[in-house]
């Protein structure tokens, strides 16, 4: 008869341990990555909104000052469109 000694390496069901193991951690980490991805998205939009309301409050500071015509009554020294602040 052969003669059965261990042989260096693993079972089966090591290997389908360690993949259970590994997929449990993979399915908690894709979730975390993905809300890290939205949060410097928001972060992201929060800073261009800043950016945006300065913008709008400088083109009203200087309406006010009348250094720009208003074009409109109900304008109430606020641009009517975006391409005004450009």
């Amino acid at each position: 008869m052969r003669d059965r000694r261990r042989q260096g390496g693993f079972t089966y069901i090591e290997l389908l341990a360690t993949a259970a193991i590994v997929l449990v951690l993979a399915s908690a980490i894709v979730p975390i990555y993905r809300w890290d991805q939205k949060r410097r998205y928001e972060r992201w939009l929060k800073a261009d909104l800043e950016l945006m309301r300065g913008a709008i409050d400088q083109y009203k500071q200087m309406c006010d000052e009348k250094k720009i015509l208003e074009q409109d009554v109900e304008q109430m020294c606020y641009p009517l469109t975006l391409e005004e602040l450009v």
